[in-house]
């Protein structure tokens, strides 16, 4: 918004969609500020995510997942459901969509590790890349038939921006 199209700074959104946008991107600041790895707290520590730090890749990742999810839909209308995996026939192919992206995250970090990205790192911990996005996911929610107002379904309460 602060480029217009040929790369020079020049903001060329209206006063409008920039309250808009501020309003809207501050749902993911106040939601991630709430975020402490359980790995501090386990060492007496409470230091949480810096929302407004890491909300540029927050929202990516929220409005990734949800693009993401919209174009296997769109490959499966083309292609058709993919089989079951052997082993794992309880899960259906959009769960497994999700269980796929959440494995992506799946990390293993000391103490002293997390301190250090929380104080410099623009990504929260992999953890809250995952429950950030798929708790405002409402497709998530829908998949996996969390209940309303639930850990994994915030409702009303979910953050999004476009």
């Amino acid at each position: 918004r602060l480029f217009d199209k040929d790369g020079n700074l020049a903001q060329w959104w209206s006063e409008e969609s920039v309250v808009a946008y501020n309003e809207r991107a501050q749902c993911f600041v106040d939601q991630y500020n709430q975020f402490t790895p359980p790995e501090l707290i386990a060492v007496g520590r409470n230091d949480s995510v810096d929302g407004q730090q890491t909300l540029g890749e927050n929202i990516a990742d929220n409005g990734g997942i949800r693009e993401a999810f919209k174009a296997y839909q769109l490959y499966v209308e083309r292609y058709g459901e993919e089989p079951r995996l052997p082993g794992l026939d309880e899960f259906t192919p959009d769960h497994l969509f999700y269980l796929g992206q959440a494995q992506v995250w799946c990390e293993h970090k000391s103490p002293a590790s997390l301190l250090l990205q929380l104080a410099y790192d623009p990504h929260s911990p992999g953890r809250f890349r995952i429950l950030g996005p798929l708790s405002n996911d409402r497709e998530f929610s829908r998949v996996w038939n969390c209940p309303a107002e639930s850990t994994m379904n915030r409702g009303d309460d979910s953050c999004l921006l476009w």
